[in-house]
């Protein structure tokens, strides 16, 4: 052990070259920490920020606004000046000089949409909102997959579905009760006042589970309760829902139609309902039974909640036609009572069809539509003003004609005449939709737009081009389920954002923010 100890002790120090020698020097360039010459500015505004370390890189560096680079007026030992491009959005300064890139402060470019400073719902929801309906009286129906909104949900949660005011205040004269025990993808108001809402639940306030279990739709009063009744089995009295049916997977879309019907479109295979007071065999024991009928995707409702066996179904082999191949992203109900169907599929019943098809009124496929995609259509919008559609997916082509993830469409379905999409880096569009004015809202998690700087959020013209002055807002990370025109007091035109959010144009949003458009 000690000779050992002596040889360990005269072996030589190994020495191993430095791994960061060669390294680049840093280059001397700092962001003070000083506010610039102004805080926002419109495009076209020169402002100065105090940036030291630039004098030797006079001639190499690129200042830009958000990723858009902007023309330099002055520049000397403790400031530099720049003019604010045409296309700047709101974000952080940045210089670069070669592969080098200094970040500055946050700079909020000034546009034609701001935020309206008199929205009172400055925290919002704490999960995301599927829809925002207004009523009859004005106020606003929001349903999602929230339990609180403006933090009042803390003692008794608002599961899912909620009243508010014109200003935005909880209306807490709805009887809801404890909400929906599960998400809601959708509502309808029914013309007696009733409300139809759908989703992924099992039950509604204290209705759920046994006899009383609900399958992903309920019909509810219009003071909010749910609409029962009360049934007799062998042993005792229980109350219900007076809606029968439901479905075993979530609805995503609901249709009122004539007559009281109600289609529905969804990820579910059966229509299944509960009976009563059904005995067993021996007679001994009381018993309740679910009937299930294979109807996958599609069906319509009797006004009871029956199952409409006069909508796309099978009489001789008792369930429902077959719907698509694929699976359904959304759905819209034309004017005329047709309905549009997108997603990702080939075909629709017995008919061929490309990620789009139109359907009759009784479910048939509209065999006189050939509109086309060449790959998944994610969501469509309609435009009641300008009568024209948005569709927006992952496609390359649509009727054999190039149009990059976005395309406007007619009531025919045809491209509108002088839409084309410019060149999306980065990602994808999973929602967009067209204002009265034919501005194109768009949003999802793409980089640049026509190679401009645009950070999830655009706004298109009706040629698909980046609307000048529209288009400051900063980031925007997250998904938009809805957006709701609405006029100011003034007449001013406001826009009401939904979705699944918490922050937008860098400050916090609850799932929803207003703006104003001039």
């Amino acid at each position: 052990m000690v000779v050992l100890g002596a040889l360990s002790c005269r072996r030589e120090k190994e020495t191993y070259p430095n791994p960061y020698e060669g390294g680049r020097q840093p280059l001397g360039i700092k962001f003070l920490d000083e506010p610039p010459s102004v805080s926002e500015a419109e495009p076209g505004t020169i402002v100065s920020f105090k940036v030291t370390g630039l004098v030797p890189y006079r001639q190499q560096l690129s200042f830009s606004f958000n990723g858009q680079v902007a023309e330099v007026t002055e520049l000397d030992s403790m400031h530099l000046s720049a003019k604010v491009p045409a296309m700047a959005s709101s974000g952080n300064v940045q210089i670069v000089v070669g592969d080098q890139a200094f970040f500055g402060p946050v700079f909020n470019v000034l546009g034609k949409i701001e935020k309206d400073i008199t929205f009172r719902a400055n925290i919002g929801t704490n999960g995301p909102i599927s829809k925002m309906l207004e009523l009859a009286d004005g106020r606003w129906l929001l349903i999602g997959g929230f339990n609180d909104y403006e933090n009042k949900g803390a003692i008794s949660p608002l599961n899912r579905i909620i009243v508010i005011s014109r200003n935005e205040e909880l209306d807490r004269t709805m009887k809801f009760g404890r909400g929906a025990y599960g998400p809601l993808s959708d509502v309808a108001v029914l013309p007696d006042g009733k409300m139809l809402v759908a989703g992924n639940f099992s039950g509604f306030d204290r209705h759920y589970w046994g006899v009383k279990r609900m399958f992903n739709i309920c019909r509810l009063n219009a003071d909010g309760s749910p609409d029962t009744t009360t049934v007799q089995s062998f042993t005792k009295k229980d109350t219900v829902p007076v809606w029968k049916g439901g479905t075993d997977g979530r609805i995503m879309k609901l249709f009122p139609v004539a007559d009281g019907k109600t289609i529905a479109v969804g990820e579910f295979s059966y229509f299944v309902q509960k009976r009563y007071g059904i005995g067993t065999r021996d007679g001994l024991r009381d018993s309740l039974l679910t009937d299930s009928v294979e109807v996958s995707q599609l069906l319509r409702f009797n006004a009871d909640g029956s199952l409409d066996s006069t909508y796309h179904y099978d009489l001789v082999r008792h369930k429902g036609r077959p719907v698509t191949n694929g699976f359904i992203s959304d759905a819209i109900m034309q004017p005329d009572g047709k309905m549009i169907i997108v997603g990702r599929f080939s075909r629709y019943d017995d008919m061929p069809v490309s990620n789009i098809v139109r359907i009759n009124p009784d479910g048939s496929p509209d065999r006189t539509f050939t509109a086309a995609a060449d790959d998944f259509i994610q969501r469509i919008n309609y435009n009641s003003v300008t009568k024209q559609y948005v569709l927006v997916g992952y496609f390359n082509n649509y009727n054999k004609s190039r149009f990059n993830r976005i395309v406007l469409v007619d009531e025919q379905f045809d491209p509108v005449p002088g839409f084309a999409t410019g060149l999306l880096e980065g990602g994808s569009i999973n929602f967009a939709a067209q204002m009265g004015n034919g501005l194109i809202f768009a949003t999802g998690f793409f980089s640049k737009y026509d190679g401009v700087p645009r950070n999830g959020i655009m706004v298109l013209n009706a040629a698909g081009k980046l609307a000048p002055g529209y288009n400051a807002i900063g980031r925007f990370y997250g998904s938009l389920s809805g957006l709701v025109e609405s006029k100011g007091v003034n007449g001013e035109s406001r826009i009401t954002l939904l979705g699944n959010f918490n922050s937008f144009n860098g400050q916090p949003a609850g799932n929803m923010t207003r703006l104003l458009i001039k």
